[in-house]
């Protein structure tokens, strides 16, 4: 039986096997069955509108939301979305959204939720469809009300009020307050719920500002040093216990298992649990502090005026402790006697935040492809990268994978919405992308380390359009040889694979003609030669950068031939 949905835009999506799959017809109708399942509506509608693989991350999100905080079922969705909603553009855990700033119940005033933060009020209506614009001017007739008077006069409002009351003191210290809509609607102030969903990605999977507010106590008789003229870097002592709780207390962290946003920056990622510092908790906490290097966090730094010492960190990143945190919050709440060393430095400078993550972290050898991955250029490139490719279609969407500690939480993601050929890893991105132009192949394969060492010292501008033909070509390669069924021609095409896809980028051929090319230089220069007589293996003749005169001969040797057939 055909069934159908009524979408946005005059657009009917349609089914004749039971939504296995979707097709769309506009500004016609269909005959058979209205779909009323609203939770099927908005499967369907997430599925057309994301594709299969990002549908199914969002509807899982969706219901393990529900399932948490026992929302109703067959809504469509709509509870789930609220929370879902400010959890993303807040970056905050589900629970922090649902216990302090959602409406609950159904006389909500046409407010379904209040965000506050530093003195600043956000008022939202949310819809995953489209928003009926005169309840945006009752949710702010009913706000504005309860501020003057205290009371809302309007009905179906008590469970609004009930709310505000609740929070009165936060929603009177008021310094500006600003409407919001979630919806299907073009309105001023409204967020498309397409836009939420992929900021939902950027978040999970894209170097970021991780839009993080840390608050850090210091206790009244440890004092706090400044250690430059500037006030960019103070350091000071507290209780190991009384830091940790300090950052379980921000919203954005809570638990253990969210201090992966502190760390993006870390480039030398989770060691594992250190021995040493376990036993130096355990049976000689009191000279904790004098064996450990201490923390060292960057953002942006404020001491906040008539305290004894309390500092808020925008954008925090933890550059140096990782592996002690990690210790520490494993054996928390059992470390009493242990006292860490802080120190903060005030940068917003992305640069100067990199540097900063390299330099503290010198005393451990430290891959180049790591510390390449903090640079500004690749980071910006990588998210130009999402948003061109940002398609609903896995074949059209590429990820640059840069490699640092804060990535390991998104690989989950990564793989469900990328194809495995998708995904590009660092190393291989600058090894095309790079030998294109100084024609170095032997030395990008052979010595890629040190080539991308020499990355580091420079400013590169990455070309959008260049870096995407790089990422396309490298999937097309890899999707190439993963056809190849003969395991040891697949082989030596992984022994030629920069060769292989140079030839392709740069003489802009297909992986058959490029396979040929390889094929007649690997015969010339390898096989050809009596076994007994070869010199080297063959990958020594691709860690050569003669590989590229060879492919230059044959280039030029088929340009000839072609010339000759049409002349003849």
């Amino acid at each position: 039986m055909l069934k159908y949905i009524r979408y946005k835009d005059h657009i009917t999506l349609y089914t004749e096997d039971n939504w296995y799959t979707i097709e769309s017809v506009k500004n016609e109708s269909k005959e058979g069955k209205e779909e009323t399942n609203k939770d099927i509506i908005t499967e369907v509608k997430l599925r057309y509108m994301l594709g299969d693989s990002k549908a199914k991350v969002i509807i899982k999100e969706l219901c393990k939301i529900r399932e948490e905080f026992q929302l109703q079922t067959k809504d469509g969705y709509g509870h789930a979305f609220e929370i879902f909603v400010i959890s993303v553009l807040h970056n905050i855990d589900y629970d922090i959204a649902y216990n302090n700033y959602i409406i609950k119940g159904k006389e909500d005033g046409k407010i379904d939720a209040i965000y506050w933060s530093n003195s600043k009020i956000i008022i939202y209506q949310i819809k995953l469809d489209f928003l009926d614009l005169n309840d945006l001017d009752i949710m702010k007739l009913n706000y504005v009300e309860f501020l003057k008077t205290g009371k809302i006069s309007n009905s179906n409002t008590s469970d609004l009020l009930k709310f505000c009351n609740d929070h009165k003191e936060k929603l009177q210290q008021t310094i500006c307050t600003s409407y919001k809509t979630v919806s299907t609607n073009n309105n001023k102030d409204n967020y498309q719920p397409k836009e939420i969903f992929e900021k939902f990605f950027e978040n999970a999977i894209i170097s970021k500002e991780n839009n993080i507010r840390l608050e850090l106590f210091v206790p009244m008789n440890n004092g706090i040093a400044t250690l430059n003229k500037k006030n960019n870097v103070y350091a000071y002592f507290v209780s190991a216990k009384e830091f940790i709780e300090n950052i379980l207390k921000c919203d954005s962290i809570r638990k253990k298992e969210n201090l992966y946003k502190l760390f993006y920056d870390n480039v030398r990622g989770y060691l594992g649990l250190n021995e040493s510092i376990e036993e130096t908790i355990a049976n000689d906490s009191e000279n904790f502090v004098k064996y450990n290097n201490g923390i060292t966090v960057t953002g942006e730094v404020e001491l906040l005026s008539g305290t004894g010492g309390a500092f808020i960190i925008t954008n925090p990143v933890i550059n140096n402790g990782q592996q002690t945190l990690q210790n520490l919050i494993e054996k928390y709440p059992h470390i009493e006697g242990v006292d860490l060393l802080i120190i903060l430095k005030n940068e917003d400078n992305s640069k100067i935040k990199a540097r900063i993550s390299r330099y503290t972290n010198s005393q451990k050898t430290i891959k180049p492809v790591d510390l390449l991955s903090l640079d500004e250029n690749l980071r910006k490139l990588q998210s130009e990268l999402f948003r061109l490719t940002n398609s609903s279609t896995k074949n059209n969407s590429f990820f640059l994978e840069l490699n640092s500690s804060g990535t390991k939480s998104y690989n989950k993601i990564v793989k469900t919405i990328y194809l495995k050929t998708n995904i590009i890893g660092l190393t291989e991105f600058c090894k095309l992308y790079f030998s294109t132009e100084d024609k170095k192949l032997g030395n990008w394969k052979s010595n890629v380390s040190t080539m991308i060492g020499e990355l580091l010292s420079n400013s590169v501008e990455y070309d959008l359009d260049k870096a995407l033909l790089v990422c396309k070509t490298i999937s097309k390669y890899k999707i190439y040889v993963e056809s190849i069924e003969d395991k040891n021609i697949r082989n030596i095409l992984k022994v030629a694979d920069l060769a292989f896809m140079y030839i392709m980028y740069k003489y802009k051929v297909s992986e058959e003609k490029a396979h040929e090319i390889i094929d007649k230089i690997n015969y010339r220069s390898f096989f050809s030669i009596n076994e007994n007589e070869r010199k080297s293996k063959l990958i020594d003749l691709y860690k050569s950068n003669t590989i590229v005169e060879k492919i230059e001969e044959i280039i030029k040797e088929e340009k000839i031939e072609e010339e000759s057939l049409l002349i003849s």
